[in-house]
């Protein structure tokens, strides 16, 4: 018999709390809406508002690096060392001009990716001059056009197919 009270408590106990839920939402909703409406309706004191807008601090200039210096020192150290992985090349880098971020180095090798650098396993390289792309890569490395000397008539070669599936 006990039982029956104890599911009894229960189901009235979850009711009157889902009651007690949906009129503390109402409420809510009720005060922050005369709130709102409250504030809307007060005049703006002009003595608040600042006389001008705030002063934001400049960058420092006197320690950044001039453009143009990360790409001839991270293709000297790809250069003299191949095969470094990100994380080392940025510390290498650091090494001769500790100015420069980690970040800028990433920046360097992701927008030159296959034209500068190529990458392998997680490892970049410096591209020779005239270095072919891999198949793995998405530039294509053939020219569209290409001018026969014998014949001196301009031929035009076919792209190839973008991979299927």
């Amino acid at each position: 018999m006990a039982e029956p009270k104890i599911a009894d408590l229960l189901t009235s106990g979850e009711s009157l709390l889902v009651q007690a839920y949906r009129r503390g939402v109402r409420d809510g909703i009720a005060l922050a809406r005369e709130k709102a409406m409250r504030a809307l309706s007060e005049p703006i004191d002009e003595g608040e508002l600042p006389e001008s807008p705030p002063e934001v601090a400049a960058a420092t200039t006197g320690d950044a690096v001039p453009r143009g210096t990360v790409r001839p020192i991270v293709r000297r150290v790809l250069a003299d060392q191949p095969g470094r992985t990100i994380a080392e090349t940025q510390r290498l880098v650091a090494r001769i001009d500790n100015r420069i971020s980690p970040l800028s180095v990433s920046n360097e090798l992701h927008r030159n990716k296959g034209k500068l650098y190529h990458q392998r396993l997680r490892r970049w390289y410096v591209k020779k001059d005239g270095e072919k792309e891999t198949a793995g890569e998405a530039h294509q490395a053939t020219p569209a056009a290409s001018t026969l000397s014998s014949q001196g008539e301009l031929h035009v070669a076919p792209l190839a197919a973008p991979p299927s599936g």
